[in-house]
């Protein structure tokens, strides 16, 4: 602890100094083999002032990566705590133990000059391995922890006591005590005193080591001069070695906090962060450790033991409270999070989170997950699985006689030999990037087509070899200098001098016997080179993106501002209806991005007629209900209840579309928003609202036309006509049939929504942004992969909705109270396929749910059928009989009876419309003859809602007795035109009940005459 120590190695008397003030080595001291490098800017530039309380980013684990060039450790070794049982004299020769002698000065130098490091193995007190005692002669030879317990015997009998492999030291006998996995033997072995605390010396560590985990050997010193700090490894609180403190190479401590160190006064003094803002100045050379900023702003009542350095309970300073590094021991100064596995310290400014757990072992924040890292196994093969994505590559075909030939295997199909290529579609030439002039670099043959190319569609070392032989439209070759000889300094082991442009040294390397290439691109932080046919293939190799960057073959997702996370998608999926960039950016663009209602004619044509059949169907079902009070017949009792119940529902269809309308028109009014919420209100319980609501109406509709239509047809033959007037069992009927029918309705409209049939219903899943693992909404066909990959092999090739969801949730931690994303998955329900929000009836093959939709289709097709069929029946019916009267009596009657007929026609007509067209349409799709998915804004506002605008003009007077009177046409006309139709049918029934059953003709004549008055009455009111 005082400056005796080395102190004649150079410079004054501050011990440890400097040769010549420009670092480790300056002369032949001994130190220049290992410190070279410590003179100069090999630990960055000095903060100094510029420090500030953004502790996360100073100390951070990637400030450190630069501060020891050529992977060399460098000196955190703290001379004030260093007591030496040598004190070596320059120029002396000293013994050691085993009778070796050595010059003094390199004894306990922190490096290895003597076999097995027996200079460094008796330093501070501390013995490192063992010596064997020759029982004879009593010398001893050296055993270093390393050749402990081995399996072999270095000190035999009869010359040696044989301790090194003794069982004494060698067995674990009590599994309290401490043991490791010997390097060796693999086998389990106590630790020792003697095993553990060495010097920290790159050599000394490899010829030493005891336990295969190097954490082992610098932790739970026994020296008190040798502590250095406190931290945990692997889970347990342990004390560490001082040695070290600040040294890269080295991990030791689980949250790295070893190795949170500043360089400060041009790196003459190396300090970690503990020993900054404790009241002592370490660093002489003005005490800028005190004089710091961050020291300004110290916590006067929170005061704790910091992990390193021994000096008692200190204030904090501000900077340092949940900033991500937990400095106090008893973690006092950060947020924890997690229990168990996951226990971890909190995130500066960010909540606590659930976690993603590694299949092997280990988590990811979910802000981490997915950022291009492989830091969990699979990581990398998960999230492409889950988001969709992969590397594309065009692959090049090599000459199997020539392997640096290439061929452009888009070039001539089918064609297996390059030799026969002398057609005018390919060329042939040698391949000279720009600015290549490499010597001794083996040239590259390569067969290109002639003709200047799109390469929109190509990917990797294609696009590569056309872009920079100028086959390209509009791109640039992306290898314009060849790489320097020191960049990619941890790659490329076997690299080779030699020439570029007769300026600068490259590198080539050895291809097989006979070539030499450089195939590599150089990352722009040169800290990294990939190979070319890595480069343009939609994966950010370099942690910069240059390798994807400048290539206009991708479209760029604004996944992230970090480089480590970019996206990149192929340009033809863009604008495709399917979502493949986290932020949906691929489909919510200037270019392709949509709306609930595509264009400006569906918002008018959807507010005009939602506003008409809201309106019209408003006024039909308060006046019949008014008038059904009065209803003094069975007849008008049944046709007044169907055609509120017509009414409804057709109401309920003209509410759906103007909220469909007031939706996209409004609320999504925002260039963009809508697509970007997209996803969010196809899972809503509005969305599905909306879709039961407008099948419901057209359902109750379309059951309730049928039943009419039964009804008069039952009228008009006369046989099954609804005798007499209203009674409680008649009033029985009607309601059961209007309950009948509304429960049909919502039958069909709820039963895709129930949670017991979701297997067959639901589409698919969307999972929140916040796991950061699946894009837009996944289907099972997508999420099996995915699952897979992470659990193995799984024995069901199809797994339940409520089953995926567990195997999601199983990938996620669940700790404390904290949320958890996966129970807010949200199912995309039956309506949820379009922004429509409409019944599902565009089916594939492979939809579970289309035997259900089909079933729907040919039920509503029968009832368009049986409504049909029923008025031409009671046309035909009516035509024949009234040309029977008129014959007789006059000709009027047959006039009116043509009126009828043409409502009949148009009732025909529009039913016709609404859903044969759209059957039709179905069926194609279903078929697979043609993608029917984009029509449905088009089936939903204008097809399928006819009848609910005609419905209320066809089945009540009211609206055209309005319409009359505003246009100035005597009420009395639409008065007569229903007296005529009523008194048609009445006529009508007469006849055909005749001639079915003329034995009661001249029975029933007067009976039919007295009710005659009333039939008239009843379906005047009904406006057949």
């Amino acid at each position: 602890g005082d400056d005796s120590v080395f102190d004649d190695l150079g410079g004054d008397d501050s011990g440890f100094d400097y040769s010549g003030g420009d670092g480790w080595g300056g002369d032949d001291s001994g130190f220049d083999s290992g410190f070279d490098d410590f003179g100069g800017d090999a630990w960055g530039d000095d903060w100094g002032d510029d420090w500030d309380n953004d502790w996360d980013d100073d100390w951070d684990d990637d400030w450190d990566e630069d501060l020891y060039d050529n992977d060399d450790w460098g000196d955190a070794y703290n001379t004030k705590k260093h007591t030496a049982t040598i004190t070596p004299i320059p120029g002396s020769t000293y013994r050691l133990l085993s009778g070796r002698k050595i010059n003094s000065s390199l004894v306990c130098d922190k490096k290895c000059d003597t076999q097995y490091c027996e200079d460094e193995s008796d330093c501070s007190g501390h013995l490192i391995g063992m010596y064997c005692i020759e029982e004879l002669s009593k010398r001893n030879k050296y055993v270093p922890p390393r050749r402990m317990c081995d399996g072999e015997t270095d000190c035999p009998w009869p010359l040696y006591d044989g301790r090194d492999e003794n069982d004494e030291i060698c067995t674990v006998k009590d599994f309290t005590e401490p043991w490791c996995t010997h390097v060796v033997t693999k086998e389990k072995v106590p630790i020792h005193d003697f095993t553990r605390c060495p010097a920290v010396d790159k050599a000394l560590i490899f010829n030493i080591a005891y336990c295969t985990d190097i954490r082992l050997t610098y932790s739970n010193c026994s020296q008190e001069n040798l502590i250095g700090g406190e931290c945990k490894i692997n889970g347990y609180q342990s004390t560490i070695h001082k040695d070290v403190l600040c040294k890269k190479g080295l991990s030791i401590c689980d949250d790295r906090i070893e190795i949170k160190c500043k360089n400060l006064y041009n790196n003459t003094c190396l300090l970690h962060k503990h020993y900054f803002c404790d009241g002592i100045i370490d660093c002489k050379e003005g005490g800028l450790d005190e004089s710091s900023k961050i020291c300004s702003n110290m916590i006067k009542d929170k005061h704790c033991e910091r992990k390193i350095g021994k000096r008692g309970k200190l204030p904090l300073p501000l900077g340092w409270l949940n900033d991500g590094v937990e400095d106090c021991i008893d973690g006092s100064d950060e947020q924890k999070c997690g229990i168990g596995p996951t226990k971890r310290l909190g995130r500066p400014n960010l909540d606590c989170q659930n976690v993603f757990m590694c299949p092997l072992g280990g988590y990811i924040e979910l802000t981490d997950l997915c950022d291009g890292k492989n830091k969990c196994g699979n990581e990398r093969e998960l999230c492409a699985l889950s988001r969709k994505t992969q590397r594309y590559k065009t692959p090049t075909i090599k000459n199997s006689v020539n392997v640096m030939s290439h061929q452009m295997s888009y070039c001539v199909k089918g064609i297996e030999s390059i030799s026969i290529l002398n057609g005018d579609h390919c060329i042939s030439q040698e391949l000279l990037f720009p600015g290549h002039d490499v010597f001794g670099l083996s040239q590259t043959g390569i067969v290109l087509p002639r003709a200047v190319q799109d390469c929109d569609n190509l990917f990797g070392e294609s696009y590569v070899l056309t872009s920079c032989t100028n086959k390209c439209k509009n791109s640039t070759c992306l290898i314009q200098n060849p790489p320097r000889y020191d960049d990619c300094p941890k790659q490329l082991a076997n690299r080779i001098g030699t020439i570029a442009d007769s300026s600068f040294l490259t590198f080539v390397l050895p291809y097989q016997r006979h070539w030499f290439t450089n195939d590599y691109f150089v990352c722009d932080d040169h800290t990294r080179c990939i190979e070319r046919s890595k480069l343009c293939d939609l994966v950010a190799d370099c942690e910069d993106g240059t390798d994807e960057k400048d290539c206009t073959n991708h479209f760029q997702c604004n996944t992230s501002d970090s480089l480590s996370s970019l996206s990149y998608i192929p340009k033809s999926k863009v604008c495709d209806g399917v979502f493949d960039c986290m932020d949906l950016s691929d489909e919510c663009n200037d270019q392709c991005s949509k709306k609930i209602l595509g264009s400006m004619y569906l918002k008018v044509i959807a507010i005009t007629i939602g506003g008409i059949a809201f309106l019209a169907n408003s006024a039909i079902i308060m006046k019949n209900l008014y008038v059904i009070r009065r209803s003094r017949t069975a007849v008008a009792l049944v046709n007044k209840s169907m055609v509120i119940l017509i009414a409804l529902g057709d109401f309920l269809v003209g509410f759906y579309l103007l909220f469909i309308a007031f939706k996209d028109i409004v609320v999504y009014s925002k260039k963009n928003y809508y697509c970007a919420k997209q996803l969010e209100w196809l899972v809503s319980g509005e969305c599905a609202a909306l879709g039961v609501l407008s099948t419901i109406g057209s359902q109750v509709s379309l059951f309730a036309m049928t039943v009419l239509s039964m009804v008069r047809l039952h009228g008009v033959q006369g046989s099954l006509r609804v005798p007499g007037g209203v009674n409680f069992s008649k009033v029985f009927r009607v309601v059961t049939v209007i309950i009948t029918i509304v429960l049909a309705s919502c039958t069909i409209a709820l039963l895709p929504l129930m949670r017991r049939f979701e297997d067959y219903f639901v589409n698919g899943m969307k999972y929140p942004n916040e796991i950061n693992l699946f894009v837009g909404t996944s289907t099972k066909q997508s999420i099996q992969p995915v699952l897979g990959a992470y659990y193995g092999r799984m024995k069901d090739t199809t797994l339940s909705w409520s089953r995926n969801i567990e195997m999601i949730s199983g990938m996620f931690s669940h700790d404390l109270d904290y949320t958890n994303f996966t129970e807010k998955a949200e199912r995309l329900h039956f309506y949820g396929n379009d922004g429509v929000c409409l019944f599902k009836y565009f089916v594939a093959k492979e939809d579970p749910q289309k035997g259900f939709v089909w079933s729907i289709l040919i039920l509503n097709l029968t009832c368009f059928f049986f409504i049909s069929l029923s008025y031409i029946f009671i046309g035909v019916i009516s035509r024949s009989s009234s040309s029977s009267v008129a014959g007789t009596k006059n000709n009027e009657l047959n006039k009116r009876n043509k009126r009828m007929n043409r409502r009949i026609t148009i009732i025909i007509l529009t039913d016709f419309c609404c859903w044969i067209p759209f059957i039709t349409m179905c069926g194609l799709h279903s078929l697979e003859v043609l993608d029917a998915t984009p029509w449905y804004s088009l089936f939903s506002i204008l097809i399928l809602p006819i009848n609910s605008v005609i419905n209320p003009f066809l089945y009540d007077d009211i609206l055209m007795t309005t319409i009359m009177r505003t246009l100035g046409i005597p009420v009395a006309v639409t008065s007569r035109m229903a007296f005529t139709v009523a008194s048609t049918i009445e006529h009508t029934t007469q006849r055909v009940s005749s001639v079915l059953r003329p034995s009661r003709v001249e029975h029933e004549d007067n009976s039919d005459r007295e009710s005659s008055g009333t039939l008239v009455v009843a379906e005047s009111e009904s406006a057949v």
